[in-house]
């Protein structure tokens, strides 16, 4: 009996359970097509506690988690944004674009900006260049090579770093030798000698070569050079102001050039005539002050190349004079550049002489006629004379020869 028992409830456990596998399997099987019989299946290896450790993902380091742009990146045009996690791997350079550089973005590389806008909060490993557009470098910004502004406006929050050189372009200027500076960045103890005469060297290496650059262009240009010194003696204030407003209005077009995108080569040429005409002002002014030189040393026997050589080596020095030296080479060059654009580069007379109306102009006199071989003059013509009748006579007779 007790058997019979037993073997009924496990009839019913099992009539149970598969009465619950065909509820419950009865849509998962519908909804599988059918297919051909699977393979016997193999159970899967039961792991270990070490080996469920090593299984663990483990987190990936912060560098391997970045995207990593590889490459030089050149934008024309349009916006460029580096975000947080991503890194630059070479150079960025934009016209006329907006680039933004997120919190714990990193450019390995020069930074470039041409007639756009640029917010930086991210670092930068190379030098950070702004042509003609503005700039922000945010409290997070890190700047680790120099940072020079050529015709545009840079805003620093607190907080940011620039670890190389600020430089700002201003005119031709030459680089000083700076003591302070030396000792600041002093590892040695002979260290800040060899940074002072290194400087030095190169202040006299920019003094050579605009002096050279001056004596190029008045040796080339004398005619020019003379009507802009003339016209720069008895016009110097109309010519500072023009020169002035080129050095403002200049960058300015060129910035708008830039941004237009295919006017990009007019900008360059632009440019370089920008630099050309700084150049030249620059020796036309280096050239008067020579002469002056001349007469305050009291003497008369030097020649043109002599005179603009002092004048522009006078003219660098005072320039490389901490804290004002900046403002002797801009207005020796905005005087000398205003008085070329008056006199058109050189080739017109300014003031240019003006006729007083209403005056008559005399008649130029009659020419003498040229001295040479020409034809025969007609003679003279005497008064006319009565005829007279002239009575023809008879010949006197001669005698014939004897035989």
């Amino acid at each position: 009996m007790s058997n019979t028992r037993k073997t009924f409830r496990l009839g019913l456990a099992g009539a149970m359970a598969g009465a619950a596998m065909l509820f419950f399997g009865a849509p998962a099987f519908a909804a599988t097509p059918a297919a051909g019989p699977a393979p016997d299946a193999l159970p899967a290896p039961a792991l270990s506690a070490a080996d469920q450790v090593q299984a663990t993902p483990t987190p990936v380091p912060y560098e391997e988690d970045r995207r990593v742009i590889r490459g030089d990146q050149v934008v024309m045009g349009d916006s460029f944004t580096l975000r947080s996690d991503e890194t630059l791997r070479g150079d960025l350079t934009v016209f006329g674009g907006n680039t933004m550089l997120e919190e714990g973005s990193r450019v390995e590389g020069n930074v470039s900006i041409f007639g756009g806008n640029a917010t930086i909060a991210g670092t930068v490993t190379g030098d950070f260049i702004m042509s003609g557009g503005l700039a922000r470098l945010a409290a997070s910004a890190r700047i680790q090579g120099n940072l020079s502004i050529l015709g545009g406006s840079v805003t620093r929050d607190p907080g940011s770093v620039v670890e190389g050189r600020s430089n700002r372009y201003t005119g031709p200027r030459i680089t000083t030798p700076n003591p302070i500076r030396s000792v600041d960045r002093w590892n040695g103890p002979f260290r800040w000698v060899w940074d002072v005469t290194g400087n030095f060297i190169a202040t006299l290496a920019g003094i050579f070569l605009i002096t050279l650059l001056s004596i190029a262009a008045i040796a080339l240009f004398p005619v020019n050079a003379q009507r802009a010194e003339r016209a720069l003696r008895s016009q110097w204030l109309p010519a500072g102001a023009i020169g002035v407003l080129t050095y403002v209005a200049v960058p300015v077009v060129i910035v708008i050039l830039t941004v237009l995108i295919c006017t990009i080569p007019a900008a360059i040429a632009l440019a370089l005539a920008l630099a050309v005409l700084v150049v030249c002002g620059w020796a036309v002014v280096a050239r008067m002050v020579g002469e002056w030189l001349m007469v305050g040393f009291r003497q008369s026997n030097w020649t043109t190349v002599g005179q603009t050589a002092a004048g522009a080596v006078l003219l660098a020095v005072l320039g490389a004079i901490p804290l004002i030296g900046w403002l002797v080479g801009f207005a020796a060059s905005a005087i000398g550049m205003g008085a070329l654009i008056l006199t058109v580069a050189g080739t017109q007379d300014y003031p240019r002489p003006m006729m007083t109306p209403g005056a008559p102009v005399p008649p130029a006199p009659p020419s003498a006629p040229a001295a040479g071989p020409g034809p025969a003059a007609a003679p003279a013509m005497l008064p006319e004379t009565p005829a007279t009748m002239v009575t023809p006579t008879a010949a006197p007779p001669q005698d014939e020869p004897k035989a």
